[in-house]
């Protein structure tokens, strides 16, 4: 895992996030023409205080950062893999950000993140997606959103109608894919009782 630290400025550091997905994605196009696998990279985000200094002896010192900020940042970048989303970054991160309209995101709900008594409120960035599955994420966005309501509401036959309805129109969105999966698990427990 690779840190970067943006003091006071979480828009810069979306700005790189989606950059870097960018680069992997064109990497990926020499690598598949090689027949070499392909990279897949994470990328978490949350903004908040942290202390930032030396540690060490003399025979051997070290930069190191002390906060609860990065632990939060770390366990955020670990969602990437179970949600299927290449940024993820929390509430605290999106506030900061004056001009979302220059970001494609949708909401993810909010997690209990291990090791935390608070839950997080979760945002997936899109703006790094390749032009056909960005414009199917910007006109699927609105029954998504009523998606996650609907789950974070456990009114899981509706979440349900809703991710069918965005997956039948974009087969490629493993983040409904995700969601629908976790709605049939619910759906399922509801009738087991």
């Amino acid at each position: 895992a690779i840190m970067a630290i943006f003091p006071g400025n979480a828009a810069n550091a979306l700005a790189a996030a989606v950059d870097m997905q960018k680069e992997v994605a064109e990497l990926n196009v020499l690598r598949s023409a090689a027949n070499q696998p392909l990279i897949h990279i994470g990328v978490g985000m949350h903004t908040g205080p942290l202390i930032m200094g030396i540690t060490g002896d003399n025979d051997r010192m070290d930069a190191t950062t002390i906060s609860d900020t990065v632990n939060t940042a770390s366990r955020i970048e670990s969602l990437t893999k179970q949600y299927k989303a290449g940024i993820i970054l929390s509430d605290a991160s999106l506030q900061q950000i004056q001009q979302k309209e220059n970001f494609k995101l949708r909401q993810l709900g909010s997690v209990q993140l291990k090791g935390k008594q608070e839950t997080v409120n979760i945002h997936e960035c899109f703006s790094h997606n390749a032009p056909p599955y960005l414009q199917l994420k910007l006109e699927t966005l609105q029954d998504f959103n009523d998606g996650v309501n609907y789950y974070l509401n456990n009114s899981f036959q509706q979440a349900g109608n809703a991710f069918a309805k965005i997956i039948d129109s974009h087969p490629d969105d493993l983040t409904a894919h995700f969601f629908y999966t976790n709605v049939l698990q619910n759906l399922e427990k509801e009738t087991t009782r």
